[in-house]
């Protein structure tokens, strides 16, 4: 629904802005600047993780019975 939207707006919109930003980066600061951006966003998911790691909810499935037709019970 609506997060699956979002999540995907938001990848969509990174591929969009990060060779944009990058490619300024390294042509005003050089090749390392790009890389510590790298670093710095790892950096803050890494954080953000370990913040919030014992609020995330595990994976529950459902088994949805199978409905089987007559002509796979005659064979």
């Amino acid at each position: 629904g609506t997060l699956q939207g979002l999540f995907q707006t938001s990848g969509s919109v990174g591929r969009m802005l990060a060779p944009v930003i990058t490619s300024f980066l390294y042509t005003a600061f050089g090749p390392q600047a790009p890389w510590l951006l790298d670093v710095a966003l790892i950096l803050v998911i890494i954080v953000s993780w370990l913040i919030f790691r014992k609020k995330m909810v595990p994976l529950e499935t459902r088994m949805v019975p199978r409905i089987s037709s007559s002509k796979e019970e005659k064979c």
